[in-house]
């Protein structure tokens, strides 16, 4: 078993070679771009100094369907003594920007400091690009993760995006409240060190959850399914400490009726594949590891209540290249540890779903064609199958919907563009649809696609990384015609471009209270107009100091409206 306290000067000794990170990068920001964040601050890791063990027992309590209750495993939770980083934030979120800079820097000096980002303002990024498209990042962010999810309680879409800005290691995440059509960054996480890897669940209980996975830590976070922003008082949560360092986690809902059931996952370095669940909404975690030491890569989860016998399914490629699932019974877990040989790639991802006894699995087999397993009996069979016959990957698949399978993926070409294609198939039995070109852009096809049920009859949507490393949507109902006729909002907001800056331009049917706001590529909040306007043709004229791309945001209480320009010098 690791030590914890052998490995707490060492997590020291990183945060005092990055010291002041944090603090720097809030010196940087202009007043108006201090005045539109809050902020909240958590540290590389807790003190050892102040530490409880708690003894729970767990096993699968098979009167309770879908359920996990608590009934031999010792968990180890980290409190934390962070009263001076929530001074800080107090000082920051009060307008107290220089005293928290400087309390903040101090901290630094001593441990590294992750820092959170809230915008009172959203910056709207959303920019159809290529055809049916829409832009969901600002160019300026390198993105190498990233996962789609629809709230359970409403039809908001959100995306986490992990990448880096500026040579800094950042989440963000992005929501859109009509479908998909424009999309708003609500929140971003900052560090000085790269950061293993994201991942998003959705919960009956008003939040989105999301993991992280940073050094040893695999940690929570959520954020309110109507407003995208982080909830505060949940703060973030430290689910468990592994014993190397996480390199992929995964975390996924009980979506059974009644319960408040989160599952994360995880690998690290040394093979670990380790699992947790929460019972209470993501505040307390306990250990149900399938005891697996020889995984690689390629995590994956789903959670069906369907089923008569697993409560959820994982899928993994193991240190031997071997395909490899397994699922939770009344009786423990059930590993299938050799599926299949797959192809040794190294950013290889697995994807599973599920749906009542039939599970199935994509992987890429040894000539890159995408193929799968499936079982149709829990498990007990497996079969063979291939949807696409030539060179594909980032492949993702989703059961939700009860509209059969559905499935996400990217060609490869050797002169390219790889292209994001869409299929489907009937869940017991059948033929895979043509696949259709989904997405317009050059899909990055070494990152996995996230497809996920719009909560639409038909509607499915997909996200996807282009050669640029920018991240785009697009939905499987879709096509020209709904493109240019899908908006019903009549607020016209155009830009014409002068020296050294813009005339925005915007029509009003009747005198109304309006807020502009204009934001720089970077998020940045670079001027804010609230006042009223008269009914008829409105100009406002902006400066620009510098050259690069802007978003202006229009509001007039009723709708809504985005329009982005370029300031060429």
């Amino acid at each position: 078993m690791f030590n914890l306290k052998k490995l707490l000067p060492l997590l020291l000794l990183v945060g005092s070679l990055t010291a002041g990170k944090v603090s720097e990068h809030l010196a940087r920001m202009d007043q108006r771009s201090r005045e539109n964040v809050t902020i909240t601050l958590e540290p590389v890791m807790a003190s050892t100094d102040n530490m409880q063990l708690e003894v729970r027992r767990i096993a699968i309590d098979a009167s309770r369907p879908g359920a996990i209750s608590q009934k031999v495993v010792t968990t180890q939770k980290i409190l934390l003594e962070d009263s001076e980083l929530k001074k800080a934030e107090s000082l920051w979120n009060s307008g107290n920007f220089e005293d928290a800079i400087a309390l903040i820097n101090e901290i630094e000096q001593k441990q590294e400091v992750f820092l959170g980002i809230s915008r009172k303002d959203p910056l709207y990024t959303a920019d159809v690009k290529w055809g049916n498209d829409i832009s969901v990042t600002p160019s300026s962010y390198d993105i190498s993760r990233i996962e789609l999810a629809k709230a359970m309680g409403n039809d908001n879409l959100f995306i986490i995006a992990l990448g880096q800005d500026g040579g800094t290691y950042k989440w963000w995440i992005f929501m859109s409240s009509d479908g998909g059509y424009s999309w708003a960054q609500t929140y971003e996480w900052f560090s000085a060190s790269p950061i293993a890897d994201v991942d998003l669940a959705e919960m009956p209980d008003g939040y989105v959850y999301i993991a992280y996975g940073y050094t040893t830590i695999a940690r929570v976070r959520r954020v309110d399914e109507n407003t995208g922003n982080i909830d505060a008082g949940f703060g973030y949560v430290d689910a468990f400490v592994s014993p190397d360092t996480l390199t992929e986690v995964n975390i996924e809902p009980n979506r059974y009726p009644g319960n408040l059931e989160l599952y994360y996952g995880s690998i690290d370095q040394s093979g670990n594949l380790l699992w947790y669940y929460s019972s209470d909404s993501g505040h307390t975690w306990n250990d149900y590891s399938p005891g697996i030491t020889n995984a690689e890569r390629g995590l994956d989860m789903d959670y069906g209540y369907l089923s008569s016998a697993h409560l959820l399914w994982i899928s993994y490629i193991s240190t031997a290249d071997s395909l490899c699932a397994g699922g939770i019974t009344g009786g423990g877990w059930e590993l299938h540890p050799n599926l299949t040989v797959t192809h040794s790639y190294p950013f290889f991802k697995t994807a599973i779903a599920m749906h009542g006894d039939t599970i199935i699995v994509f992987y890429e087999d040894n000539s890159y064609t995408p193929s799968y397993r499936i079982t149709y009996n829990d498990g007990d069979n497996w079969a063979y199958g291939s949807f696409y016959s030539d060179s594909a990957g980032a492949m993702d698949v989703t059961g939700r919907g009860d509209e059969g399978w559905h499935t996400s993926f990217a060609t490869f070409t050797a002169t390219g563009p790889e292209v994001v294609n869409y299929s489907h198939r009937n869940y017991p039995s059948g033929t895979w649809d043509t696949p259709v070109e989904l997405g317009d852009g050059d899909a990055w096809i070494q990152y996995k696609t996230s497809i996920d049920y719009l909560g639409i009859p038909g509607a499915y949507g997909v996200a996807y990384i282009d050669d640029s490393r920018d991240v785009y949507f697009d939905r499987s109902d879709w096509t020209s015609i709904t493109e240019n006729t899908r908006k019903s909002n009549t607020l016209a907001f155009t830009s014409k471009l002068r020296s050294n800056g813009a005339i925005l331009t915007f029509v009003l049917k009747t005198t109304s209270s309006v807020k502009l706001n204009i934001y720089d590529a970077k998020g940045s909040l670079v001027k804010k107009i609230s006042k009223d306007f008269p009914a008829g043709i409105n100009h406002v004229s902006f400066s620009a100091k510098k050259a690069g791309i802007y978003f202006a945001t229009l509001d007039t209480g009723k709708e809504t409206a985005t329009v982005k320009f370029e300031i060429v010098r």
